[in-house]
Parts: structure tokens; sequence; C-alpha cells
């Protein structure tokens, strides 16, 4: 092999020409194929959408009330008496 640029014989292997420094081009070497992963396992499709639960006003406030009561009672239970 020799050099593009100057004409000097290149040694076998070389990346750069000896007498100038040029890039000696590098032949496509075949690569081994690189082993792909399996795809993941899709989630089944299903039909209509599924909204997250929340909790409805009514259900709030029945709560909130009822954690109040607690509150009085606890409180009229250790201050009251």
């Amino acid at each position: 092999m020799f050099c593009e640029q100057c004409g000097a014989p290149i040694p076998e292997g070389a990346r750069f020409c000896e007498e100038c420094g040029a890039p000696v081009p590098q032949e496509a070497v075949p690569v081994a194929p690189v082993a792909q992963p399996e795809p993941k396992s899709q989630p089944i499709p299903r039909s209509g959408t599924v909204t997250p639960r929340r909790f409805s006003p009514p259900r709030l406030v029945i709560g909130a009330l009822i954690l109040a009561i607690l509150g009085y009672a606890a409180y009229w239970v250790l201050y009251m008496m």
C-alpha cells in the first residue's frame, strides 16, 4: 500500500504515513452483529380509558366533619373533665 499524499510505501496495519504523517484510509472491517435485547412485553390494551380514582367532594366533606367531631370530643374529654 502507498500513501495517497506523498506516494511512500506504508506498512500493513499503519494508521499514518511514516513520511508525511497523512492518515491512512482504513478499510471496512466486518463487525460481528450486536445481539439486540428482546422487546419488553407490551401491556394488554383495554377498551375505554382508565381514570385515577379521586375523592369526591361529598366524601371529602363528610371525612372532614368526622375528624372535626372526633377532635372536639377529644378536646372535651381531655380538658373539660
